[in-house]
């Protein structure tokens, strides 16, 4: 049963061949073969996302300044460190399943995809420890000429400072706006690539 299927499937392409410009064929045959075009342009897509996975759009450094005060043998000991760190911000797709993306009933030309993402995630801060400095009492050092005390004290109090300014709104809104540039940019290559064609893309997050 299935030889004949393929037969009837082959020789329906061959006879739309005579009629049909190429492109044309392609599509008549992708509907037959998958159903619904549009239903195919979201199952494209839907497996170009599931192979990115965790896509991180957008990449910002941020600096924390902690300064402590500790005893010390004659006089108060003071240590100031200086933290850079680089944060990722990413969309988790794995997870997306076919009710994130629709496509309107719109006539070729007018259709339009919808592509809902989930909320961006961000890292956990990764510290640039080749760029991390220690003033103790006015002079520039290493980790070494500081005590350990005053150097747990401040390393807790940087990542504190960098978890909040990761999350800083102006981050979150550049971060969120590059993610739809991102996301926008691969279905468009995608749907390109499957030739289908006269789809507007429209990304947004859930939620809004």
């Amino acid at each position: 049963m299935r030889a004949v299927n393929i037969i009837v499937v082959a020789v329906a392409v061959a006879i739309s061949a005579l009629i049909l410009t190429p492109d044309a064929a392609r599509q008549w045959l992708r509907e037959k073969l998958t159903g619904d075009p549009s239903e195919t342009a979201e199952a494209e897509i839907l497996e170009g996302f599931e192979k990115l996975n965790r896509l991180v759009v957008y990449r910002a450094y941020i600096t924390a300044i902690s300064d402590k005060t500790g005893p010390g043998w004659v006089f108060n000991s003071r240590q100031v460190l200086i933290t850079p760190a680089y944060v990722n911000y990413f969309v988790d797709l794995d997870g997306l399943d076919g009710s994130a993306i629709t496509m309107n009933a719109g006539n070729a030309g007018s259709r339009t995809m919808t592509i809902t993402l989930p909320p961006l995630m961000l890292e956990r801060p990764n510290v640039d420890a080749a760029n991390m400095l220690i003033v103790s009492e006015g002079i520039l050092t290493k980790f070494s000429s500081s005590t350990e005390a005053l150097r747990k004290a401040n390393t807790k109090s940087a990542m504190r400072q960098l978890k909040a300014k990761a999350r800083q709104s102006f981050l979150v809104k550049q971060a969120r706006e590059q993610a739809i540039v991102a996301v926008g940019g691969f279905a468009e290559k995608i749907l390109r690539q499957s030739d289908i064609a006269d789809v507007n893309i429209v990304v947004r997050f859930k939620g809004g």
